[in-house]
């Protein structure tokens, strides 16, 4: 019952993120951005807490999440869009901590890392590298940016397959060590993670 319970608050918080956040980014006027906030930190919550996933339900997901935070990204500077930017990134860091149905506890890091890697999810996994690594190129409150890094260096960690690593990993390790150059003397956290995730 309780697996019932967090299941339906995830499939309702991936619902109303839905209509908050439109496939179009351009359809979602200025005053859904709050709601955008709200539906992103429903989505948060519920995540810390889902059962195991079937594949299909991690890569609705992974969509979801990644359209958020390309969608966040075009908005234009304000504190709702660093709230909204926040509440993304908590989203994926607690995607990349999701378990799926079947193998040990041991395995599921494997198990998340080979599906993040296959052929269907594999060009949204790039997306979300990308976007991250843009993310936090731009990104002007540091805090934002080191956390931007820390998702990406989260990413990293899985054991994603070698040839997805072989084609993501040049562009990725450079970006990394501009932003952590850029960082030396005014962000430590930052350029710190930076490093650690190359």
């Amino acid at each position: 019952l309780a697996s019932h319970s967090c299941m339906d608050r995830l499939l309702a918080a991936v619902e109303a993120l839905r209509e908050a956040c439109p496939p179009d980014p351009k359809s979602a006027g200025s005053e859904n951005r709050d709601t955008t906030v709200g539906a992103a930190l429903q989505l948060a919550a519920a995540l810390r807490e889902a059962p195991p996933l079937l594949p299909l339900q991690l890569d609705v997901l992974l969509r979801q999440t990644t359209h958020l935070l390309v969608t966040v990204r075009g908005w234009d500077e304000s504190g709702t869009t660093e709230a909204a930017l926040a509440a993304a990134l908590c989203c994926v860091r607690r995607l990349l901590r999701l378990r799926l149905q079947g193998g040990d506890e041991l395995g599921q890091r494997s198990c998340l890392g080979a599906h993040l890697a296959s052929r269907q999810a594999r060009p949204v996994t790039c997306e979300l590298l990308s976007t991250l690594l843009v993310a936090a190129s731009e990104q002007r409150a540091a805090h934002l940016r080191a956390a931007c890094v820390r998702a990406v260096w989260s990413l990293l960690l899985l054991p994603l397959a070698p040839d997805l690593v072989a084609f993501a990993l040049p562009g990725a390790a450079t970006q990394l060590v501009e932003i952590g150059a850029r960082s030396v003397s005014s962000h430590a956290p930052t350029c710190l993670a930076a490093l650690g995730a190359v």
